[in-house]
């Protein structure tokens, strides 16, 4: 469109057969108000060539959002698969420990069936979870454009996202200003600012024409000649209202996408601050805490004061941290890519707080049961 706007029409050209009694005859006609509104035409369909641009820019920030979530969806599906492994072995293990305390008379078989019931539904969530890890490598594969590969993909837990102190109101301004489809909107209207100026000119038409016919130095005399439009019933009223109408229209995008730019941020950055938050306290406070829980219950049934089923509550426990651990570090990963496409550009880390310590490995996090009931 802005190479066919830059373009000037042909000229035309009109010759007349010589007959008996008649002189031949030729003419060239050129629009010459074509020379005039050229500059209005190109400026009307750069801005709308420059909106295209940003737009597809914008599609390829979404495009990067979505797959940095989506990876974070596939990490967060494995760790669920490994997780769910732990919570089997431990379930599993408090449903033998029961059936060992019901056969020596200390435990109900009510007790016994809870506990069975319980390392059934975990070996349920174990199956999703494993049903998951497919969906998420599926969605993942789409978005790399990898449908047609066959394949595991080979995904690994990269760093997790900086922790830094942002002011939400700066990171909108800067947003309203560079963000791809917010350039989009300011070119839509400069576009339709130009093509509400070319409307009300361009009813006009005046033709340029050179005129020749026989004559008596050379056989074909030129004589210019002009042909115009008289503006008299119409003016292109009907355009000129529609073109102010786009205007206005394209003016009020404008505002309504730098409004959505403002919301997206602030609700992206909120939504950062909290994944930080939480994580912050489960790994600073809550991690150590089950830890600590763990050592002091593992070390207090060594030496018989407490019964097993203390340890294992306390190793549920970490189970569920695990789970959880997993599911705000998927979010925080989220939230990072969300604010990122807000903001419209990746956020050089000032202050980078170092990253937590992965999750541990899957190995055995308790003692072997034992055969006879505790003390």
């Amino acid at each position: 469109d802005l190479i066919q706007a830059g373009l000037l029409p042909n000229p035309e050209f009109l010759y007349t057969f010589p007959a008996p009694n008649k002189p031949f005859k030729y003419l060239v006609e050129f629009s010459l108000e074509s020379i005039f509104f050229r500059p209005v035409r190109v400026k009307a369909a750069d801005e709308e060539n420059k909106r295209v641009c940003d737009r597809l820019t914008q599609l390829a920030l979404d495009l990067i959002r979505d797959t940095r979530q989506a990876y974070a969806d596939l990490v967060l599906a494995k760790d669920r698969v490994r997780v769910a492994g732990v919570a089997v072995r431990v379930r599993g293990k408090v449903a033998e420990l029961v059936d060992v305390r019901r056969r020596a008379g200390d435990a109900s078989e009510q007790e016994a069936a809870t506990a069975r019931i319980d390392a059934l539904l975990a070996g349920q969530d174990a199956t999703r979870v494993g049903y998951e890890v497919t969906l998420a490598e599926e969605r993942l594969r789409f978005l790399l454009g990898l449908s047609g590969v066959a394949g595991p993909l080979a995904v690994e837990d990269g760093p997790e996202p900086p922790s830094l102190d942002l002011d939400a109101d700066a990171l909108v301004a800067d947003a309203v200003k560079t963000r791809p489809d917010s350039r989009a909107a300011v070119h839509a209207e400069a576009a339709a600012a130009a093509r509400a100026r070319f409307a009300r000119f361009s009813f006009i038409r005046l033709f340029g024409i050179l005129d020749a016919t026989s004559g008596r130095v050379t056989g074909h005399e030129f004589s210019p000649a002009l042909r115009f439009t008289v503006p008299i019933f119409n003016r292109n009223q009907g355009g000129i209202a529609r073109a102010d109408g786009e205007l206005e229209r394209a003016a009020r995008n404008r505002v309504t996408v730098q409004n959505q730019i403002a919301l997206d941020v602030k609700l992206a950055h909120a939504r950062y601050r909290q994944a930080r938050a939480e994580w912050d306290v489960l790994r600073l406070k809550v991690r150590p805490e089950v830890d600590s829980s763990i050592r002091r219950a593992e070390a207090a049934y060594n030496e018989g004061n407490v019964t097993y089923l203390i340890v294992l509550e306390a190793t549920r426990q970490l189970i569920d941290t695990l789970g959880r651990e997993a599911t705000l570090k998927a979010d925080f990963r989220r939230a990072w890519a969300d604010l990122e496409r807000g903001v419209g550009r990746k956020l050089a880390p000032a202050a980078v707080v170092p990253p937590p310590a992965p999750l541990p490995p899957p190995g055995p996090i308790m003692p072997t049961v034992p055969t006879s009931p505790p003390p």
